[in-house]
């Protein structure tokens, strides 16, 4: 009988940037707050899971507290969404897990009188099935027979007014405002800024996912996310992949989470 399975790598560092604001959650692993990879963590082969990334905004503290917090949530929640039966459920579950989390969000917001917030990409695989959301502009990429498709939707004015047509894809990846997030956890703008973005999609053996922070995403070309993506292990890929993005001149912190999909016949 056939049977879906995956594994996984994440590797986040500071990159040029004092503190670590970036966390990620990988089968119910995830880092301490504020700190960094110094050599990828690994899961094994699972038949279904969870993997997220998150990259906290408002600086030092305040984002450092903003990952860790949607990744300890994440830890969590995660059974309720790996339980989830369809679509709808899995949506309803997501859901109530962003509403909680931006609830701490705000609630610290008040008492430092800060900005706490992050973005958030996420994949839920699950027998032949890939559930992939997001808040934010964190991203979820599928490499499947040497092509790349982007599964997620940044929510950022640039990519907003792109989308509108008002700027070009050349345009809208230099634009300033392509860090000037429209959704994200820990927003006060009201439900729709709370709204993830949701897709489904059927896995194939040997599809490779790619979970990653802007800073990994935003300094990379799409030919050399392929190549370093495609190439050898999970572990060797993310770690691979957030060094590149450093050489290429990334000055954010840089985290990766890479995921292998497999069929196996018993």
């Amino acid at each position: 009988m056939p049977a879906y399975f995956w594994s996984c790598a994440g590797y986040s560092r500071k990159g040029e940037r004092p503190d670590n604001e970036d966390n990620y959650y990988l089968d119910g692993a995830f880092l301490p707050e504020g700190e960094e990879d110094t050599v990828p963590r690994t899961a094994g082969l699972r038949s279904k899971g969870v993997a997220a990334v998150f990259d906290g905004m408002g600086g030092e503290q305040a984002g450092e507290f903003a990952s860790f917090t949607a990744a300890d949530l994440l830890r969590q929640k995660s059974g309720e969404l790996l339980s989830a039966r369809d679509q709808d459920a899995f949506r309803n579950s997501v859901q109530a897990y962003v509403q909680e989390v931006n609830a701490k969000l705000r609630r610290r917001g008040e008492e430092m009188q800060a900005t706490v917030g992050a973005a958030m990409a996420l994949l839920r695989l699950k027998g032949r099935e890939a559930m992939i959301c997001n808040l934010g502009d964190c991203r979820v990429y599928c490499l499947r027979k040497g092509k790349l498709s982007l599964l997620t939707r940044d929510h950022t004015l640039a990519a907003f007014l792109q989308r509108r047509g008002d700027l070009t894809p050349e345009e809208a990846r230099t634009d300033p405002r392509r860090h000037a997030l429209m959704r994200h956890l820990g927003s006060d703008q009201g439900e729709d800024a709370l709204q993830p973005f949701f897709r489904r999609m059927e896995l194939e053996s040997g599809d490779r996912f790619l979970l990653c922070s802007d800073g990994v995403s935003g300094s990379l070309e799409e030919a050399e996310l392929i190549r370093l993506l495609g190439k050898g292990s999970p572990a060797a890929a993310a770690k691979a992949l957030t060094e590149a993005a450093a050489r290429a001149g990334s000055r954010d912190n840089l985290t990766a989470l890479c995921v292998q999909v497999q069929l196996r016949l018993f």
